[in-house]
């Protein structure tokens, strides 16, 4: 993948703390250099309030910082216009290039909503404390998400639903599930 000339377009910062990937820029959309965007995160509107978005230089790991001039959304399709971005040809050198921002610009989530990243690792237990295993995986479904657990029964599914998940301590890492029949198998 060609490398995009950042001393025209964007501003190289030395670290970017706890980078979460939000995007990947799309092919541009017509000839000004505007981007269409692949959106990472299922709030849409949270880009509206983004200022700026990172990309990291694929020879050194480096972020480049550009600030967000212009955003639209139309039929749940983003499109950005970067400061310094202004053709088409510009634009082009970031295609399929990802978008990142820092960890503390993230959107707040509503009360029992959490980020899949921020909960892969958690431990569950049932409400005997019996231990499930660990959250490995997330799978999204457009009713609701599946929560893969590892442990001693292989590997179980679990709807991400309050009748099955009864609590998440963010603070200890861990996941309490009500044990229901047919979901694992204790022998």
């Amino acid at each position: 993948m060609p490398e995009v000339s950042t001393r025209t377009v964007g501003l190289k910062v030395s670290a970017l703390d706890n980078p979460v990937l939000i995007g990947r820029f799309l092919k541009p959309f017509g000839l000004a250099g505007e981007l269409r965007v692949r959106s990472e995160t299922m709030n849409l509107d949270r880009w509206k309030y983004l200022k700026q978005v990172y990309i990291q230089n694929g020879i050194d790991s480096s972020f480049y910082r550009y600030e967000i001039e212009k955003y639209s959304l139309s039929d749940n399709r983003i499109r950005l216009v970067l400061k310094g971005v202004n053709s088409s040809e510009t634009a082009s050198l970031l295609t399929n290039r990802e978008i990142f921002i820092p960890e503390a610009d993230r959107a707040p989530v509503a009360e029992n909503e959490f980020y899949i990243d921020n909960l892969i690792g958690f431990s569950a237990e049932t409400e005997d404390g019996d231990f499930i295993g660990i959250l490995i995986e997330v799978l999204q479904q457009g009713h609701h998400d599946l929560w893969v657990f590892d442990g001693p029964f292989g590997e179980v599914l679990i709807p991400a639903i309050h009748e099955f998940i009864l609590n998440v301590d963010e603070e200890k890492h861990g996941i309490t599930v009500r044990e229901v029949k047919g979901l694992w198998d204790k022998t």
